[in-house]
């Protein structure tokens, strides 16, 4: 029942446009997919997963196939660079099951039919520098000022039905990287501690009553930020 209800939101969201809003962390990866590494050294390979670790704090060990070598690679996050992942339909599945419905219809398909690869990077953990992570970025299509990573901390409690949720599942801080530097982003004090600080050179954002300024809408300021000159 759960997968036949996903799979009758699939059918219903893929007719709808495209809206920005941060993309919903893959928690699994079909090796069946196609996926492309570049390491730290600038090496590309090209293959499928054979099998990997989701950790506390992002993707963890993981092996690929080389398809032109038919060579068996066991990788890290301390030697990968971008590890991109094509979706298939079991990711889409995972996708609505683990995406409040108010959510796949605020992003009108975005979440599901508009996202083509799952993407990784490597990231220095903002508490610990020495520490590397391979975190999935949440928004791909306005990445180029900000990019935003999942911070793995407490969120609110969810409704579902037939197992799809049907309330926001609210993240209460983000990793984001601002030209190579990690930092953490919280709704507590969004406004005075780090909404001044990250949008300033955008008059768009500045000139907003301080009232409007609200974590929740983090994503839209951000993709705002992106089309700032």
């Amino acid at each position: 029942m759960k997968q036949l209800f996903s799979a009758l939101v699939l059918l219903c969201i893929s007719q709808f446009s495209i809206a920005q809003d941060f993309l919903t962390p893959i928690e699994a990866l079909s090796g069946k997919s196609m996926s492309q590494v570049t390491t730290v050294d600038g090496k590309n390979i090209y293959g499928r997963i054979t099998s990997l670790v989701f950790e506390a704090r992002g993707l963890g060990n993981f092996k690929i196939k080389d398809s032109a070598t038919e060579e068996v690679v066991k990788l890290t996050p301390e030697n990968v660079k971008t590890l991109q992942v094509k979706m298939n339909f079991a990711n889409r599945m995972e996708t609505i099951e683990k995406t409040s419905m108010l959510k796949l219809l605020k992003s009108k398909g975005k979440e599901v039919s508009g996202r083509e690869f799952i993407t990784f990077n490597q990231v220095a953990y903002p508490e610990k520098k020495d520490k590397l992570l391979l975190l999935q970025l949440l928004n791909p299509d306005f990445c180029n000022k900000i990019q935003v990573y999942e911070h793995k901390v407490g969120t609110k409690s969810n409704t579902s039905i037939f197992g799809v949720e049907t309330e926001l599942n609210e993240s209460k801080s983000y990793i984001i990287v601002i030209q190579g530097e990690a930092s953490f982003v919280e709704k507590k004090n969004y406004k005075k501690d780090y909404f001044d600080k990250i949008f300033a050179s955008c008059p768009e954002l500045m000139a907003m009553p301080e009232n409007d300024v609200k974590f929740s809408d983090f994503a839209k300021h951000v993709s705002i930020f992106d089309k700032c000159k």
